[in-house]
């Protein structure tokens, strides 16, 4: 009996103690994208995930302007503290826009009620708890 407890408590440590990978945290978010705002949220079906990529873009949420703005004040500057202030604020620029990208492939009914296959991307914030875009592949 004793044995018996034991072991059950071991297993429920072991499995509470497992965390999601970042990956499957995508994959959530990504559900519960997709269940919020297809146009027929019955209809999705998840055909693929991609892999989790990393990534360091400026214009992974479409402000890629402001980073080159401030290249260009700190290519016109040529005050050293003026110029240490911008790469400041480019870094901060950088540094906030870290995060995760995932290619998903599903299908879905379209506004017509077809049902269509598509391919998206989504980004995702360095904590894996946002979706911040949701772009068509060369877009």
């Amino acid at each position: 009996m004793k044995r018996t407890i034991f072991l059950a408590t071991l297993s429920l440590l072991m499995v509470a103690c497992v965390k999601p990978s970042n990956e499957d945290k995508a994959k959530v978010l990504i559900k519960e994208y997709m269940l919020k705002y297809a146009n027929d949220p019955k209809s999705y079906e998840a055909i693929e995930f991609g892999s989790l990529d990393s990534l360091q873009s400026i214009d992974m949420i479409g402000t890629g302007a402001e980073y080159f703005n401030l290249q260009n004040e700190f290519s016109k500057s040529t005050d050293m503290e003026e110029r240490k202030r911008i790469m400041i604020k480019q870094h901060k620029l950088l540094k906030d826009r870290q995060g995760f990208q995932m290619i998903h492939r599903y299908r879905a009914s379209n506004a017509f009620g077809a049902k269509v296959l598509s391919d998206n991307i989504f980004y995702f914030n360095a904590g894996m708890d946002s979706i911040l875009v949701v772009r068509k592949p060369g877009e």
